[in-house]
Order: C-alpha cells, then sequence, then structure tokens
C-alpha cells in the first residue's frame, strides 16, 4: 500500500497558521498597561536643639529652581510620613524663614522607598574633634 506523500512544508504551514490564530487572541484593555507608581515616602527627624523650630524646603530635580517648604518641626520630632516623585531633590534647612546653612544637601529617592531623614545643618554640627594619631 503506498501511501501519498506530503510535502514537508505543509505541516510548517499549517503551525504557523495555528500559531498566528491563536496569538491573535490576546486580549488587550483600551486604557492600555497600568504605569507603575514611581514615588517614595520619607519623614523627617530634626536633630538640632540649639533652633527651636526648623523647615526642610525641597526643590525637585533636574532644575532644582523652586523651593517648597515641607512641615515644620521642633527639637526631636518626628514628622509623618510624605509622598514624593522618585528622583533627585535638593534639601535646604531654614529657622524662621531664614536658611540656616547656605549649603544645600542632594537627596536621592528611589521608587518604592520608605526611610527617614535626619535633618542637621552642617553649620551646626559642632567643632570637630580633635585629631588622635
Amino acid at each position: 500500500m503506498n501511501w501519498p506523500r506530503i510535502p514537508f512544508r505543509l505541516p510548517l504551514v499549517v503551525a504557523s497558521m495555528l500559531m498566528f490564530l491563536l496569538s491573535s487572541c490576546v486580549d488587550i484593555p483600551d486604557s492600555g498597561p497600568a504605569i507603575p507608581n514611581y514615588n517614595s515616602q520619607f519623614r523627617f527627624i530634626y536633630l538640632v536643639p540649639s533652633l527651636p523650630t526648623l523647615t526642610v524646603s525641597m526643590a525637585p530635580g533636574p532644575a532644582f529652581s523652586q523651593f517648597t517648604d515641607l512641615t515644620p518641626g521642633n527639637f526631636g520630632s518626628l514628622s509623618t510620613y510624605q509622598t514624593f516623585s522618585a528622583g533627585a531633590k535638593k534639601m535646604l534647612v531654614k529657622a524662621g524663614g531664614n536658611a540656616v546653612d547656605a549649603d544645600t544637601a542632594t537627596l536621592s529617592f528611589g521608587a518604592d522607598q520608605r526611610g527617614t531623614v535626619a535633618v542637621v545643618p552642617r553649620r551646626l554640627r559642632g567643632p570637630r574633634p580633635p585629631d588622635r594619631g
């Protein structure tokens, strides 16, 4: 008994058509994929006993041009968690509306991070201990 020969390409063509038909049945919602939330949460602890009230001001990158005052705090107080967009931020510490230190600190807030930032201006850290060498 002689069976008819099936051309080699026929199974390949049938398999390709099945793959195409099965892969085209994917249901994609009209709104598209969900964009992840690139935020982080941080709180501030104020560690300057010589100043009664401090305020941290923050400027988001990349321009770092406009500072926004955050929640003021007293010595030893801990602020509540605040939500920020992830990325680099410049921080400036103010007392009574005036900058305590001319320098700003640049911090990087990672996505989906939660942490605590200790607020201690450089000018108020005290004298450097002598070298013991």
